[in-house]
Formats: structure tokens, C-alpha cells, sequence
């Protein structure tokens, strides 16, 4: 069996702030990884690590849940995905700190 390839995810969240956390979760296999968003487009790559079994075709989920709520969806196609996170919404149901 050949070795499993890496896949380049690119990850950027419109309203997030650098250092806020995306989970980028395979729907197929049920892996994920956890990363934090940086840089001034507040985005990542995300290059799942040799022994993760991410193929070509899989479904990928971004989501982002904390001061921001939102997920999106992209297949792998030509060896990465490319997901940009517009529909994030505020969450001011959740208090950001309890006294």
C-alpha cells in the first residue's frame, strides 16, 4: 500500500481573532485536529500528520464554537480543501466569564 499522502487545509475565519481555535474534522474517518487561527486574515493551514487516513474525496468540517459559532464543509480535491468561514455568528447567549 503506498504511504498516505499530506493534505493541505486552508482554514480562514472572516470575524475570528488570531489565537481563537478551529476543530477541522474529517466527516469520513471521524479524525480530527484542533488548531489556532493566526496572522491578520486569521487563518491556518492545517497538514494532518502521516498516520491520519485523510484521502482525496473525504469530507472536511471547520468549525469554530466560543466567542464565534459557525461550521462549514469542502471536499479533499487535488490533495487539499480550501474553507473560508463566512457564516460565523457572535455568540452573546454565552457569557464570557462567570463571577
Amino acid at each position: 500500500m503506498p504511504p498516505n499522502k499530506p493534505k493541505n487545509i486552508s482554514i480562514k475565519v472572516e470575524l475570528a481573532n488570531a489565537g481563537e481555535f478551529v476543530i477541522v474534522r474529517n466527516m469520513n474517518t471521524g479524525q480530527f485536529i484542533t488548531q489556532a487561527l493566526g496572522g491578520a486574515d486569521k487563518s491556518t493551514i492545517v497538514n494532518p500528520s502521516p498516520d491520519f487516513e485523510w484521502e482525496e474525496g473525504d469530507l472536511i468540517q471547520a468549525e469554530i464554537q466560543g466567542r464565534l459559532k459557525g461550521s462549514k464543509q469542502a471536499r479533499i480535491v487535488g490533495g487539499g480543501a480550501v474553507i473560508m468561514l463566512s457564516n460565523a455568528s457572535v455568540d452573546t447567549a454565552t457569557p464570557g466569564l462567570t463571577l
